[in-house]
């Protein structure tokens, strides 16, 4: 849906309070979140309508001493205002990822929900393995070999929580990592808006800015 969000730099601003964090359109509406920052208990993300968020990890990078030894599981609930609920959905793209397990057995994963309450009424899969980054590689035949889905989307309500499980001693092949990007989408748009556009396989529509 997004391929065009592949590549952007964006200047936000951010203001912390409570474990709460709200994103500021500057410019490009998108803001970076490393998660080996990552602290315990759940983080509020306010995203404004039309921004976007890109979350990475890569286990190379040196790391607080007070968490490398540690197990991460993080979690971030993302919401918009109230008044845009109905109007604007989240969509989740992986750029690249290499996580521990596969389909159905994942041992390290990112997985997606959302709640009434203290309830979940709803979690999807568990996503690991292997994505290649696709604006690297050539030939369809390699794109082919990736480990599984890329995408996924919360039309449903106006907040999305995420969490990252990552265990300090997955056995692995090579050193994990992860670039994902969450943006919000308009659900629907016309001809006359100026902002956004419809992505061409859906009527959702991102901001213009997103397209290459």
């Amino acid at each position: 849906m997004i391929l065009g969000l592949l590549n952007f730099m964006g200047l936000l601003i951010i203001v912390s309070q409570q474990n709460v964090v709200t994103l500021v359109n500057k410019k490009n509406y998108v803001e970076h979140v490393n998660i080996m920052n990552c602290k315990p208990g759940k983080k509020e993300i306010r995203l404004r309508t039309g921004a976007s968020i890109v979350f990475y990890y890569n286990e190379t990078e040196k790391i607080n001493s007070m968490t490398k030894n540690e197990d991460l599981f993080c979690h971030y609930e993302l919401e918009l205002a109230r008044v845009s609920r109905k109007k604007y959905g989240f969509h989740v793209y992986i750029e690249e990822m290499y996580l521990s397990g596969q389909k159905g057995a994942c041992v390290d994963y990112i997985q997606f929900a959302r709640d009434k309450g203290f309830i979940t009424t709803h979690s999807s899969q568990k996503f690991c393995g292997f994505r290649s980054n696709i604006s690297q590689i050539s030939g369809a035949s390699k794109q082919i070999k990736d480990g599984g889905p890329r995408m996924y989307v919360e039309k449903e309500d106006g907040e999305m929580d995420v969490y990252f499980q990552i265990f300090k001693n997955s056995k692995t092949t090579q050193p994990r990592y992860l670039k994902m990007t969450v943006t919000v989408f308009k659900k629907h748009c016309d001809w006359a808006d100026e902002s956004y556009k419809p992505c061409s396989h859906s009527s959702y529509c991102i901001r213009k800015d997103f397209f290459l």
